[in-house]
């Protein structure tokens, strides 16, 4: 989400999902949006060698005043086999244990790593130019209320809780540094994730070494556009169905 901070507070904008205009390309696929005044796009892609993915999120102020920019990134975090997954996602949650460490270039990364796992399987989630705040449950996130209006309460929020809460729905959640753009001007922030397959150690700030290996590698490119994305399936455009609680003599 690209979020728009003005005196009458915050405008969030989604650059993912259905919600965006989505086209497939060799290497990826690029989700792209446009508000008055602000266009953005996020590219997502993998690595051609390393087990990082990448989104490339990309903003302009196509107005003609200053706008305060942030972006809010959250990564659904299972770190198990797809059985495993697919039988008891919020099982598997319980055991991964989440750490908020900070960087001096990322400033916010979250490390995950699942301590039920034979082989420990463990991630990195950072942005490249620096998070401010961070969060590693969909609880914090989402809020309560999500199921109703359908958006997530950390849009609203002017940072995330930088605390670990661990219930059953692992969720790393970044947000960026403020950004200010002139008319005219643009910008690029990164979010990454790695992957380790095994990881024996408990997570700590020794795997900082990560994010300095994140922050040299090359940024693969989207390559050719193959196709346009369609969001007309049932589930994808379907409102959310409202309900009222239940009363005593109910």
């Amino acid at each position: 989400w690209l979020r728009v901070h003005t005196s009458d507070g915050i405008e969030s904008l989604p650059v993912s999902g259905t919600a965006a205009v989505c086209s497939f390309h060799k290497n990826g696929a690029e989700w792209q949006q446009e508000t008055s005044g602000i266009a953005a796009s996020m590219q997502m892609m993998l690595h051609p060698e390393l087990p990082i993915l990448f989104r490339v999120c990309h903003v302009r102020n196509t107005g003609t005043r200053p706008v305060m920019l942030d972006w809010l990134a959250g990564q659904d975090v299972g770190l198990a086999d797809i059985g495993m997954l697919k039988n008891n996602e919020a099982y598997v949650c319980q055991y991964l244990d989440h750490r908020i460490v900070e960087h001096p270039v990322a400033r916010k990364v979250v490390l995950s790593r699942n301590n039920l796992h034979p082989t420990n399987p463990f991630a990195v989630n950072c942005c490249l130019q620096g998070a401010q705040s961070a969060s590693t449950d969909g609880y914090q996130f989402f809020g309560t209320d999500y199921k109703l209006s359908g958006v997530p309460a950390a849009l609203h929020t002017p940072a995330l809780e930088n605390r670990v809460r661990q219930y059953e729905f692992a969720y790393a959640a970044l947000q960026t540094r403020t950004i200010e753009l002139q008319a005219g001007q643009s910008d690029t922030v990164v979010f990454a994730l790695y992957v380790v397959k095994e990881h024996p150690q408990v997570s700590s700030t020794a795997d900082l070494v990560l994010v300095d290996e994140l922050l040299g590698a090359e940024l693969p490119q989207p390559g050719q556009r193959l196709s346009d994305a369609s969001a007309n399936a049932f589930f994808a455009a379907t409102p959310l169905l409202d309900a009222e609680a239940l009363d005593e003599a109910q």
